[in-house]
């Protein structure tokens, strides 16, 4: 099974509500990446059915992102319209709070400078050209290194 880009999003916006914090549509569309990345390597699935892309600032979801542009730099104030959720429990919303804990105090820019580090998916398919799709492929193996790191 796998979700939308935007399920995954409110399960990140409902673990920041609980924890007193906000996000940003940049730090939404890094984490969401990092659970599909996370994702791909830990349970050897994808998280998400919509394609990724490397766009100037980093892995981007299209999709996504039409929903989120109407808050600009600014923080997310409410759930996005989704016709799926992610099942509590379940693998994928542990791999979503793992994520979370590991991430989600990250800004936007630390999120962003991790993706954009020598060698990641983003910055070979962007190497390629903008709005060069990140194939799952590519993500996996990199994330599957950072679990050996």
């Amino acid at each position: 099974m796998t979700f939308s880009a935007a399920a995954v999003a409110n399960a990140f916006l409902k673990l920041a509500k609980d924890s007193g914090s906000e996000l940003s549509n940049m730090q939404l569309q890094k984490l969401v990446y990092f659970a599909h990345g996370f994702t791909l390597a830990l349970l050897d699935k994808p998280l998400i059915y919509s394609d990724v892309q490397a766009w100037q600032y980093g892995p981007v979801y299209p999709k996504l992102y039409k929903k989120l542009r109407r808050y600009g730099s600014g923080r997310v104030t409410e759930l996005l319209d989704s016709e799926d959720e992610i099942p509590v429990p379940s693998d994928f919303s542990e791999v979503i709070k793992g994520v979370w804990k590991a991430y989600g105090s990250m800004s936007a820019g630390q999120l962003s400078a991790r993706t954009h580090a020598p060698d990641t998916p983003w910055s070979l398919s962007w190497a390629e050209g903008e709005y060069t799709k990140i194939s799952d492929d590519r993500i996996k193996a990199h994330f599957k290194g950072l679990l050996v790191a």
